[in-house]
């Protein structure tokens, strides 16, 4: 099955796949990319393009990078933290968010530092991020013990849970709006808008079909 889609600066149409790496549309003809061009796995979740045109790709055991030609594979830090990788953003900032099963990695073109639960996160999964206009990043955590959102603002983390209005422990996705309001997306409920101050709840029977 295909987990996400991107059209890159280029106009080309990457596809990536739950068990068959990356293809990539020019708009004539596919090229599948695999393992054996470099992709760390072939399950891949995730395809950003940061402003410089590189394009990044979150896998089930790493994240790689594609200049163009070639893919590289990204290891910032060793060890279990680039597993399962679910989001990837980039900041007003120019630095990078990658999320995943054991927290967030920032990575500022040079170093990166990891953030965990230990942190400040409210959970280590984090399956989806957005950074909102004002520059805060927030993690979306689709866990069902300690599930909710947690904005980050370069200092200090915010949490957001059913105590604080969400209908649901379970972020699954999440956008901001032209007015910025956060928007939340959950399994089992429906959405939830937060204007900054309070939650609107809608549930799924409430949604048009």
């Amino acid at each position: 099955g295909v987990s996400w889609i991107l059209e890159d600066e280029r106009g080309d149409v990457w596809f990536a796949t739950m068990d068959g790496g990356v293809s990539r549309y020019d708009g004539k003809t596919f090229t599948r990319y695999s393992t054996k061009d470099g992709l760390p796995h072939d399950s891949v979740h995730v395809i950003a393009q940061d402003r410089s045109g590189t394009l990044w790709f979150g896998t089930q055991e790493g994240i790689a990078f594609y200049d163009g030609t070639t893919f590289t594979n990204f290891a910032g830090i060793a060890g279990r933290e680039f597993q399962n990788i679910r989001s990837i953003v980039e900041h007003q900032a120019g630095h990078l968010w990658f999320g995943g099963q054991f927290g967030v990695y920032r990575y500022d073109g040079r170093t990166g530092t990891m953030l965990t639960a230990k942190d400040g996160l409210l959970d280590d999964f984090v399956g989806s991020m957005i950074v909102d206009k004002a520059g805060g990043v927030w993690f979306g955590h689709p866990a069902t013990d300690h599930g909710g959102a947690t904005r980050y603002d370069g200092k200090a983390f915010t949490h957001f849970t059913q105590k604080e209005g969400l209908p649901s422990k379970n972020v699954y996705c999440m956008l901001e709006d032209r007015d910025g309001r956060i928007w939340f997306g959950s399994v089992g409920y429906g959405a939830s808008r937060y204007d900054g101050k309070t939650f609107r709840n809608f549930s799924t029977a409430s949604l048009p079909k």
